[in-house]
């Protein structure tokens, strides 16, 4: 096997979750000290991505066309057609693009409702070195590095801020998990502004969806809706069909 196939197995196993804590530690460290082995890995992670929407993509629009068209052919035979696209579209794709427990890909929705949320970071009294790195980290898109620059800023401020921001950036690196247990601390947080509080808990969904909790996820949408927040309202109520709430 050559360095290169090998070289991209490890980087499928780092984005598919399949290291173990103590391989994927040392995997990130290379990847702190190896700019191109990062633009690899920031590669492979957009071109899954792609393939999964794609994938996605050509799977419902070939149903509608069918179902678009069902009017004037045999109900039984259409059905039948149907259901022979849908198996076919599950076998093109790797299942993991598809079925985890669910006719949805909670995973892939997250993405494709995912952007980072804007710098609007102020000083909030932490160290300013150290603040301004990170932030130039999470602006250039380079989570690996903004992350243990704002675990320290986190630890040191109680700032809901500093804790979104590390929140997207575990989202971006696909540590949805420590995701969630960050953002919900926040929430707790008495001190949390009320206008960040919909901005927090959009993106807890979001990161439920990308840790596969779809479940946990629908229900948290269906209280952000119940609560009328404006913020990404709309994204919000697309979701929801996605989710058939």
């Amino acid at each position: 096997m050559s360095e290169d196939v090998k070289r991209t197995e490890l980087i499928s196993r780092y984005l598919s979750g399949e290291m173990d804590d103590t391989e994927r530690s040392e995997f990130e460290h290379s990847l702190s000290l190896n700019a191109s082995l990062k633009d690899e890995v920031e590669l492979q992670k957009k071109l899954t991505h792609l393939l999964e929407i794609d994938a996605r993509e050509k799977l419902r629009n070939k149903i509608q066309s069918i179902s678009d068209g069902s009017s004037s052919s045999n109900s039984s035979t259409w059905k039948r057609s149907i259901a022979a696209i849908v198996i076919i579209g599950l076998l093109a794709v790797p299942a993991y693009f598809f079925f985890q427990g669910s006719s949805i890909d909670a995973p892939v929705l997250a993405e494709e409702y995912f952007e980072p949320y804007p710098d609007r970071i102020t000083t909030m009294g932490a160290d300013l070195t150290t603040l301004n790195n990170a932030m130039e980290f999470y602006n250039g898109k380079d989570y690996l590095s903004a992350i243990p620059l704002l675990e320290k800023i986190s630890t040191d401020s109680s700032s809901a801020l500093v804790s979104l921001y590390l929140s997207i950036s575990y989202i971006e690196d696909q540590q949805a998990a420590k995701a969630i247990s960050c953002l919900n601390e926040a929430l707790q947080n008495t001190e949390v502004d009320s206008e960040l509080t919909p901005t927090l808990k959009w993106y807890l969904i979001l990161a439920n969806l990308s840790d596969d909790k779809e479940t946990e996820a629908k229900k948290l949408l269906v209280e952000y809706l119940k609560a009328n927040h404006a913020y990404n309202r709309e994204k919000a109520l697309e979701l929801s069909k996605e989710l058939d709430l």
